[in-house]
Order: C-alpha cells, then structure tokens, then sequence
C-alpha cells in the first residue's frame, strides 16, 4: 500500500527498508550515480564479496555459483542507474545455508558504488533499496510465492 500511495502522489523515488533494521543516519542521503561499471566473466556476481572478506552470499544467490573464481573488473563511466541497493550490518539478508555455516553479526567494508554490466545478475531485497521513479514499475511484489521470496523474485 505505501508504494501505491508513495507512486500516487507523485514520488521521484520510494526507499525501503526491512522493519528488523536500524537505519545509519546516511540512509536518508540518496546516493551518488555509480561511476563504476562491473564486469564479469560469470553471469552471477556475489556483491557480498565486493564489501567483505568473509565467505557469504546474499539470499537468492545461486548455490553453485558461491564458489566460483570471480574475474570482477571495474570500468570508471558514468551509469544511469534505476535500482541501487546498500547492504545491513550485523544481520544482513543471507539464506539459510550461510546461517547454518556462516558467522554474525558482519560488518560490511565501506567502498565505492557499481553498477552491474548487462549480462551480469545479483539478487537484491527490500534491506536497504532505492528505486527511480522509471523504475517504479519494476516494484511489485509477487503474491505467488512465500513472503520471505516476494523481494527476492522481484529481483
């Protein structure tokens, strides 16, 4: 209902967040345009890896892809991005396997923000996200699956 309500009156972008979170103060400061570009020779790029030393993955991503050799390379241009998603610390969204296996809480390393390279995938939630008004579209949450998989399938 908030994103209905939020796309009725005319919002330039809806923010959301987990009610289980505590938002740092920069939360409420909208992001600058990624001027890095990632590329991949994989499809699937485990972001998680991006920010953290520790061996996890966030919720949806591909179980046998979390071993894989990733070959990143950045590219400095200028993005338009549409859907920017920033991690939680201490609890982020992780799937159960890396609950049984991995260690919390995780602080994650502040760096430089990226866009994915068409042709590359990561899944996303509804933690930490900021969609453009071009993209409100794209919000919908499937009612067809389990709540804990509506964001995930979204994205």
């Amino acid at each position: 209902m908030g994103h209905l309500y939020a796309i009725k009156n005319k919002a330039s972008i809806i923010q959301e967040t987990d009610d289980d979170n505590i938002p740092y103060n920069s939360f409420w400061k909208l992001p600058s345009e990624p001027m890095l570009l990632l590329n991949s020779d994989n499809k699937w790029i485990n972001v998680y890896s991006l920010f953290s030393k520790e061996k996890i993955w966030p919720r949806g991503f591909p179980l046998n892809e979390i071993n894989a050799d990733n070959n990143y390379s950045f590219e400095k241009t200028k993005t338009n991005t549409l859907i920017f998603q920033g991690l939680a610390d201490k609890n982020p969204d992780v799937d159960a396997i890396y609950r049984l296996t991995g260690a919390l809480p995780i602080k994650f390393d502040k760096v430089k923000s990226f866009s994915l390279k068409a042709g590359n995938w990561s899944p996303f939630n509804s933690q930490n996200t900021i969609f453009k008004k071009e993209a409100f579209p794209l919000i919908y949450l499937p009612a067809t699956c389990s709540f804990r998989m509506t964001d995930i399938w979204r994205s």
